[in-house]
């Protein structure tokens, strides 16, 4: 549980807590995210239960299990994943993208001085 469970969601709550977003926010976000990761979790733990109790065989059973449950790297991809649904907004998205005034105009300005 420590690797499929505890690991990943703290990891989900840092990436949370660390984002430059208002407190409010922060919070939706982390109650929303918490229960994504908890039906993470609870896919995850579904899919061992099925493989053994042997209801469920077969290459994609044996796939799930083996990537959700042996992998740790699964859980911080879908850790990474809800923060980034449950966080950001396009805004945000698009702030990231954009440059500054102040970068735009210094940019400009060293372009006609080369010429």
């Amino acid at each position: 549980m420590r690797g499929i469970g505890w690991v990943p969601t703290a990891f989900f709550a840092a990436l949370v807590l660390a984002t430059p977003v208002p407190w409010r926010r922060r919070g939706r976000a982390l109650a929303w995210g918490l229960g994504a990761m908890h039906a993470f979790v609870l896919l995850t733990l579904g899919v061992h239960i099925l493989k053994y109790s042997g209801g469920g065989t077969g290459a994609v059973i044996d796939g799930l299990d083996e990537t959700l449950v042996n992998q740790i790297d699964a859980g911080f991809f879908a850790a990474a994943l809800i923060w980034i649904l449950v966080t950001l907004r396009l805004e945000d998205l698009k702030g990231l993208f954009e440059q500054r005034p102040d970068t735009k105009a210094a940019i400009a300005d060293k372009g006609l001085k080369s010429q």
